[in-house]
């Protein structure tokens, strides 16, 4: 069920901590890296910890020492200190995502394996060694486990259910997404061209993707975006550094899309700047640096992939990564978009002058968030989640042993059976399985229709209400 506002708020205080903290303690850090650095930590450092370490008692430590340490950062201000209106607008926009918390679970099937990824690591309280009795996966960590990595801190300091943390991680990565695209535009163009420019492209494709979950997309291409932003016109060793991390970031966070966007990421590198001040590092030796980060901090993350794809890959694993490439183009074709307007408005200003500029700006950025508004409707009319549900899922928890597999033929709910009843489920909810992910083997102990469907003769009704059934097979 929808967390109440107490949740809620624990929730978003928890969610605002991990994006703030330890990036607020970086001296030189702008303002749009803070996020970054502060996620990137939180998800790469999951695989980083001992076995028997806590992660729960990590959190709550580091958060607490680096709280400490962010006093240092106010020797040097941030941009937001003196607050500019594009950045603003940006940060307007990405918070505005919020309204969405309304919602009882993110929309798309995808989510749903989020979710329960968020669940089995809350459990174990660090990083399980498969995902038994939820998932067959072995080893744990071969379906993008980057979201889930942040969604688990989220619950683990506030107490939220797996379910709803996995919700505000989904729209902490669309944020996410529109202050990277900020960062790295304003790079090559005015600020006050790219916030509403970038705002208005990003909005109405947004809503789609949330629609579809394919909100680990998001954060992978967030973490990307923000890589390239920290290495285009930038000289300095630091900037290198923080863009490995990200990179790395994206690795955990959707493996094949960073693999395919970081050649360019490193060349990115060489973009123009102007001329290189004596005593900073040339191109080449920043793009390795940010290789070699990139590499060095995803290195446990990577190797339990690759020992994930050597218990075989599945049939379908060419699809899957062909989808999961897909599902970065329109974002992708956004942030083109973004650029090319950006450029063009420049040449508008130099023909019709600056209030030229602003009238088409204020009527791009109307047309953008009306159609922003329409899209995240469509999005939350995706939900397919209902209070009804819930209880059907909560009699399962409650009358079902910790090992026992649900089947489910009810399209709606069947996604969301390990997350929110904590069960097993067959077949598995999503259209195509991640690498390393297998149906469940064990036997039913029941099934989970819905009421309109077909009774198998013989079947004993356990539970009933307007949205499913739940069956003991004869």
């Amino acid at each position: 069920m929808t967390p109440g506002i107490g949740a809620t708020i624990g929730g978003l205080s928890a969610l605002a901590a991990l994006l703030l903290l330890p990036g607020l303690a970086v001296v030189r850090a702008p303002w749009a890296a803070v996020p970054f650095l502060s996620a990137a930590f939180w998800t790469l450092s999951w695989w980083w910890l001992p076995a028997e370490a806590s992660r729960q008692r990590f959190v709550a430590s580091a958060l607490a020492g680096f709280a400490l340490l962010a006093a240092l950062r106010l020797a040097k201000p941030l941009g937001l200190r003196r607050p500019s209106w594009p950045a603003l607008l940006v940060v307007a926009a990405a918070a505005a995502r919020l309204a969405c918390l309304a919602w009882p679970v993110a929309p798309g099937d995808e989510m749903g394996l989020q979710a329960a990824s968020t669940l089995l690591l809350v459990w174990r309280d660090g990083v399980p060694g498969t995902g038994e009795p939820l998932l067959s996966v072995a080893p744990f960590g071969a379906h993008d486990p980057g979201l889930a990595a942040l969604a688990a801190d989220v619950a683990l300091l506030s107490g939220l259910p797996a379910y709803s943390a996995a919700l505000f991680a989904a729209l902490a990565a669309h944020g996410l997404l529109q202050v990277a695209a900020f960062a790295l535009l304003a790079r090559v163009q005015e600020p006050r061209l790219v916030a509403p420019i970038a705002t208005a492209c990003l909005a109405p494709v947004a809503g789609g993707v949330l629609a579809r979950g394919e909100n680990a997309t998001v954060l992978a291409l967030a973490f990307a975006v923000a890589a390239a932003a920290a290495l285009v016109r930038r000289s300095s060793r630091s900037s290198a550094v923080a863009a490995g991390a990200f990179l790395a970031a994206a690795l955990e966070s959707q493996p094949l899309l960073a693999a395919a966007v970081a050649p360019a990421l490193l060349a990115a590198c060489a973009f123009p700047g102007g001329t290189r001040p004596a005593g900073t590092p040339t191109a080449l030796s920043r793009a390795a640096l940010a290789a070699a980060v990139a590499a060095v901090t995803a290195a446990p993350f990577l190797g339990r992939l690759v020992r994930a794809l050597g218990h075989g890959a599945p049939p379908e694993l060419a699809t899957v990564a062909t989808a999961r490439l897909a599902e970065a183009v329109p974002l992708g074709l956004c942030l083109v978009a973004a650029g090319a307007l950006s450029g063009a408005m420049v040449r508008l200003g130099r023909r019709a002058g600056d209030l030229a500029v602003r009238v088409a700006l204020v009527v791009l950025l109307v047309l953008g968030g009306a159609e922003g508004l329409r899209a995240h409707r469509v999005a939350g009319e995706a939900v397919a989640i209902r209070p009804a549900h819930f209880e059907g899922m909560a009699w399962i928890r409650d009358h079902t042993g910790p090992l026992d597999v649900v089947c489910s033929d009810a399209r709606a709910a069947s996604a969301w059976i390990p997350a929110v009843a904590q069960r097993a489920v067959r077949p598995e909810p999503l259209p195509s399985l991640p690498a390393g992910v297998r149906p469940a083997r064990r036997p039913c102990v029941l099934r989970l229709t819905t009421p309109e469907a077909p009774r198998e003769i013989g079947a004993r009704v356990l539970f009933r209400n307007d949205a499913v059934t739940i069956l003991q097979s004869p």
